[in-house]
């Protein structure tokens, strides 16, 4: 089997995470503390959860243990003390107080009130506001090791994010986490931990795309974490062990295959699914001439648009299947104008037009109230529509055919038809750039209004970045720009 070309293959791992490699992230400005990892090294922890209690009933529905790894970065520890998860539910809380920290603490007898009040956790979904105390509970010092102790415990309650309330009242969980866990001051690593949670009144109702958030009473389980190993940026041997993981992460990819051949049977979304299969295959390095990833693009061209994720991924899938050899795992680095050409056939080419004209169609319209710590606009009233083809100045991109056609209602109650968010939009400028780079036309409006949409809505704070402004075609005005 040949391998033309490679590139990491984005395998996802439940409670990990994975990084593009554009070089390493430069340190955050004053991140000292305990921890001594450098930005780009990764901490490999193995994760055992033993689940208690789930459902209506509490303590009546045990689930499946949990056995699996968890990893984070050297950049993602803030200040050096504390590392920061997104909150997607209430059980993610535990990596953000365990893993923590403080400097403070590095003596036997020292605590500190915690007080978060409330805390965003990477602005995903939720906040937590929570009230509790950490404390160095022992010091022991070896030849080997310097090692401390510590024990906390957090009571909190978790509200969503705003931006996903639409009317009524705002749903809250609580919940109480208790955790020992053991420091090494002289590797400037978290060693070993140990967790309980438990939480009431869990879940956060339905989320915007229109499914079913669970709404469980309570959650309870115990867990450890035990560091495994750190690895640091780029360490001898990186190159082959990341080979190794893409040839198994394809045979694990296609042993899930169904009887078609695809993945239209392991839950949503089949197209995007199997989209997402096809184009980690194609991106490790699979060989095309192979006839079993013809026949799972046969399957795709059968396919009506189902979801902005769905359509973005099938764009990017068909492109990366016609991209020419020397491209593979490089295209993304290139500019536009040096990319070979994408020979689509007839049914391939239809295809792609269809879902671009897809994404087209139901771009959501702005402006509308910018996130929290985003511009506010300046000047710009409010105006409806539907659709880039229309002259509005803004698109962006929800979760399209579920919420208009079936009347979904969000978190709260409201009409859910404008709802957006920038992880649909990206996967759409993802299956446009594809499109385009296979040959179909995207309005080049569209692109300014996705550009102007991402401007408005840039956060103020943060590190500095490049002035841009982007000006008026026909008379050089300026439209759109960005501050310092």
């Amino acid at each position: 089997m040949s391998r033309p070309g490679r590139c990491l293959l984005p395998l996802l791992l439940l409670l990990s995470f994975s990084a593009a490699d554009a070089g390493p992230p430069k340190a955050k400005p004053g991140a000292e503390g305990p921890w001594k990892v450098g930005p780009n090294d990764f901490v490999h922890y193995q994760l055992d959860v033993e689940r208690f209690g789930r459902g209506e009933q509490p303590n009546t529905t045990p689930g499946e243990p949990l056995h699996n790894a968890f990893g984070l970065f050297g950049y993602e520890i803030q200040d050096g003390e504390r590392p920061m998860r997104a909150l997607f539910n209430e059980e993610w809380l535990v990596f953000n107080y365990v893993l923590w920290m403080p400097e403070r603490l590095t003596r036997k007898g020292r605590s500190i009130a915690i007080r978060d009040d409330p805390v965003e956790y990477g602005r995903q979904h939720a906040t937590v506001r929570g009230r509790g105390k950490l404390s160095a509970a022992a010091e022991r010092k070896t030849e080997d090791t310097h090692e401390v102790d510590l024990v906390g415990s957090v009571v909190f309650e978790t509200a969503p994010d705003p931006e996903y309330v639409r009317g009524g009242k705002t749903p809250k969980g609580s919940g109480r986490l208790t955790w020992q866990a053991t420091f090494d001051l002289e590797e400037g690593l978290m060693r070993r931990a140990e967790f309980a949670l438990s939480v009431d009144d869990a879940g956060y109702g339905t989320y915007p795309n229109g499914s079913g958030a669970r709404k469980e009473r309570r959650i309870t389980f115990e867990g450890t974490l035990v560091l495994h190993k750190r690895l640091p940026y780029r360490y001898p041997g990186f190159e082959r062990e990341v080979g190794k993981a893409i040839e198994r992460g394809m045979e694990g990819i296609r042993a899930k295959r169904d009887d078609l051949g695809v993945w239209s049977k392991q839950g949503y979304y089949p197209m995007g699914r199997t989209s997402l299969g096809l184009l980690a295959l194609v991106k490790g390095g699979w060989d095309r001439s192979d006839e079993s990833l013809a026949k799972i693009v046969e399957w795709l061209l059968a396919q009506e648009p189902e979801s902005t994720y769905s359509v973005g991924l099938a764009l990017a899938a068909i492109e990366a299947y016609r991209a020419p050899d020397r491209e593979l795992g490089l295209g993304e680095k290139k500019a536009d104008s040096e990319h070979g050409t994408r020979t689509l056939t007839k049914d391939e080419r239809r295809f792609a037009e269809t879902l671009t004209d897809y994404l087209v169609e139901n771009g959501q319209i702005g402006p509308v109230t910018p996130r929290r710590g985003a511009a506010a606009p300046e000047g710009r009233r409010k105006r409806r529509g539907r659709g880039a083809t229309s002259g509005e100045e803004y698109i962006r991109w929800g979760y399209p055919g579920r919420h208009r056609n079936a009347g979904v209602e969000v978190l709260g109650g409201g009409d859910a038809s404008d709802y957006w968010d920038n992880s649909n939009s990206q996967y759409a400028v993802l299956g446009l750039h594809s499109a385009s780079l296979s040959g179909v036309e995207v309005p080049r409006h569209v692109w300014f209004k996705v550009l102007g949409h991402f401007l408005r809505h840039q956060r103020l704070d943060g590190p500095p970045r490049p002035h841009l402004e982007l000006k008026d075609a026909k008379d050089g005005t300026t439209r759109y720009a960005t501050s310092s």
